[in-house]
């Protein structure tokens, strides 16, 4: 496992325009702070899906993806 690969991940080769991954990070810092952001947030009461239904469960999951979503378009 490389130093770069996290648990669940695969690493991959694209060809991209030149200056790709120095542009890619300067994100890094964003996209640490959206992710431990999520964890935080989805450890919230109100988003628990413990007890529920299937259904219900499905729904509250969706409700979360919406609000995350929103999250990242309000910055």
């Amino acid at each position: 496992m490389s130093a770069m690969t996290e648990t669940g991940t695969i690493t991959v080769t694209a060809r991209v325009a030149f200056g790709t991954k120095d542009t890619l990070k300067g994100f890094k810092p964003l996209f640490k702070t959206e992710r431990e952001r999520a964890k935080k947030l989805g450890r919230e009461p109100e988003w628990s899906t413990d007890g529920l239904s299937g259904r219900e469960a499905a729904a509250k999951r969706a409700q979360w993806a919406m609000f995350k979503e929103h999250l990242r378009e309000t910055g």
